[in-house]
């Protein structure tokens, strides 16, 4: 219970805001059936409008005009189209077999292309299940050779049924925080945060999750953030957008680019995780595999194994990589280009105007030349191959490494460079696309 009426949780903003945007169409509407006379298309006391807005409370993420404009379609379309083909039914007998076969296949054919469009559609999924469900009553109702009476209830239904969805989209309009092309780029924002911040931590050495901080909290903030702009982008379209505005058109083909290239950012961010965790310098597992027939040298290997923490094993890795003296050369080209390319990235998304784009990061991205390489990498991978020529082992002792080669330092070392090597090259990637849409600046 203490979770389900969280007060926190109940009275938090976004929370207020979903109950305030479908409350306050539902209360309009149930008055307007209470009070307003049978006039026009109103019906004293029907529940068509105030039970429509209930069956269609849902919470939307973003922008709601447009879900609301393919629930507007989606019922009307619901209302329409079994109206039609029944009134192309009645025109046989009850009795005659003609109309048994045509309703039959009326009905499958019906819900066999709305159910289609419902599974497969990507945009319009929802008016398909719409035009299904609100088609059930109509589709289904016994044989009444008094339906031209009921003609009339029929399209006041509708007419209710627009008004109550027309106050519903006013509603949401007003009540909507910020249009969805602004969220969506806020969201990318945070995506490019967190990536920066990850980056920082696997500069500092902090991998796993110290206090809320850390590589691995970073990469899952990533995740979600990135998930969330994939939900926004179809909202965000300029296709969709009915009145543009005096702004102009959002660039959706660069904000799509920058949200490819940031599925394999976090690629390679989740490949830095996996090359920092797990490692093992003295492979202790091994060793009671090979001498289990000894209980006591088995205890013995249990034991150490026991003292040996697994965070001190894996910094082991990373105080190898700090040592060299091109470390600071490569992770500080790293910082800089996500931060130029990020900074510039979210300008050219943001800027809406017919003004020149300006600013620091736009005059730096100028300036910085070989976006692609990463600097000192070259010198990186020479002076930690020099740094293991310094461990020098006997041939026995190399036959008797029984490690696998995912726990060798040099494979994980070569894992981590690739990774920041591959992820400095999909960021490159974005700014190369910003300048597209940069035709003056």
């Amino acid at each position: 219970l203490g979770s389900l009426f969280d007060p926190v949780g109940m009275f938090a903003k976004e929370q207020l805001r979903f109950t305030a945007m479908n409350e306050i169409p539902l209360l309009v509407t149930f008055a307007m059936a209470l009070y307003i006379p049978t006039t026009s298309v109103f019906i004293q006391y029907s529940s068509t409008m105030p039970s429509m807005l209930a069956v269609l409370v849902t919470y939307d993420y973003g922008a709601t005009f447009f879900k609301n404009l393919q629930r507007l379609m989606g019922v009307t379309f619901g209302n329409t189209l079994p109206l039609l083909l029944m009134s192309v039914i009645e025109l046989f007998d009850c009795t005659s077999y003609m109309r048994f076969g045509l309703h039959m296949t009326s009905i499958f054919v019906y819900y066999v292309c709305f159910t289609f469009m419902y599974y497969s559609s990507e945009h319009w999924s929802t008016i398909g299940c719409l035009i299904g469900a609100f088609g059930c009553y109509t589709l289904f109702r016994p044989c009444n050779a008094h339906l031209d009476s009921d003609f009339s209830g029929h399209y006041k239904g509708i007419a209710q049924t627009i008004i109550a969805m027309m106050l519903k989209m006013l509603v949401s309009y007003l009540l909507a925080p910020q249009e969805p092309r602004d969220l969506a780029v806020q969201t990318l924002k945070t995506a490019f945060d967190e990536t920066e911040e990850a980056i920082k931590c696997f500069c500092e050495g902090v991998i796993e999750d110290t206090k809320g901080v850390g590589l691995e909290v970073s990469v899952q903030k990533v995740k979600k953030a990135i998930a969330t702009c994939a939900e926004l982008g179809p909202k965000c379209d300029p296709i969709v957008q009915m009145v543009p505005g005096t702004r102009t058109s959002f660039k959706k083909s660069l904000y799509d680019f920058a949200l490819e290239q940031m599925h394999l950012v976090l690629g390679d961010l989740e490949m830095l995780v996996l090359a920092m965790q797990g490692h093992q310098v003295e492979h202790t597992q091994a060793l009671v595999a090979r001498i289990s027939k000894d209980k006591q040298v088995e205890e013995a290997a249990k034991k150490r194994k026991a003292e040996l923490k697994a965070d001190a094993q894996e910094q082991k890795i990373y105080e190898l990589m700090q040592s060299q003296r091109n470390w600071a050369q490569v992770t500080g080209d790293v910082k800089e280009t996500t931060k130029n390319v990020f900074g510039v990235c979210y300008a050219v998304l943001q800027h809406a105007t017919e003004e020149p784009l300006g600013g620091q990061q736009v005059q730096a991205l100028r300036n910085m030349s070989n976006l692609t390489k990463l600097d000192g990498l070259e010198e990186f991978y020479d002076q930690i191959s020099e740094e293991g020529k310094k461990t020098v082992k006997s041939d026995q002792a190399i036959f008797d490494d029984k490690r696998i080669v995912t726990q060798l330092r040099r494979t994980r070392i070569g894992v981590v460079a690739n990774a920041l090597s591959l992820l400095t090259e999909h960021c490159a990637a974005i700014s190369a696309k910003c300048f597209e849409h940069m035709l003056y600046f």
